[in-house]
C-alpha cells in the first residue's frame, strides 16, 4: 500500500505540472517532505488532504486507489472545462495584454486565466467585464 500512496503523489505532482519545490509551497510542507514521500515515506495525513484539495483528487483515491467521489486524475481531463469560455477567457487576455503593451510570465499567466474563468464560473451569473479584466491585467504586471 505505502509505495503505491507514494507513487499516487508524485503522479498526481506530475500531472499537475508543478516541480517537487512548487508542491511543497502550495501545500505549505518542505520540499525535502514532498522528496521524502515520494521516496516512500508516509505522508502525514493534512499533507494528502491538502494535495487532494489542490490537485481535486480524492484522499480515497490518493491512499486506496479509489475514485471515492472524485475521478481518478486521468479519468476525465478537462472534466466541466467548459473549453469555449476558457478559450474567450485566454484571447480576452492577450487581448488586454497587447492593448497595454504588457507582458506576463506563463505562471501569472496561468493564474489569472484561471481567475477570470472561475469568476466567470461564478454561481450568481456574474461575469467581469472588459474594463475589470484590465484592472486585473494591470494589477499582475
Amino acid at each position: 500500500m505505502l509505495p503505491e500512496v507514494c507513487e499516487r503523489v508524485r503522479v498526481t505532482r506530475e500531472r499537475l505540472g508543478w516541480s517537487q519545490a512548487e508542491l511543497a509551497e502550495r501545500a505549505e510542507v518542505s520540499r525535502d517532505t514532498v522528496g521524502r514521500v515520494e521516496r516512500g515515506q508516509l505522508p502525514d495525513p493534512p499533507f494528502l488532504g491538502k494535495l487532494s484539495e489542490l490537485a481535486g483528487v480524492s484522499c480515497d483515491w490518493l491512499v486506496l486507489g479509489r475514485a471515492g467521489g472524485y475521478a481518478e486524475p486521468d479519468a476525465h481531463p478537462g472534466a466541466g472545462i467548459d473549453e469555449s469560455v476558457l478559450a474567450g477567457v485566454i484571447e480576452g487576455i492577450e487581448e488586454e495584454l497587447s492593448a497595454l503593451g504588457a507582458k506576463l510570465d506563463p505562471k501569472k499567466k496561468a493564474e489569472l486565466v484561471v481567475l477570470i474563468y472561475d469568476m466567470m464560473a461564478n454561481e450568481d451569473g456574474a461575469q467581469p467585464g472588459r474594463g475589470q479584466i484590465a484592472k486585473m491585467i494591470k494589477l499582475a504586471t
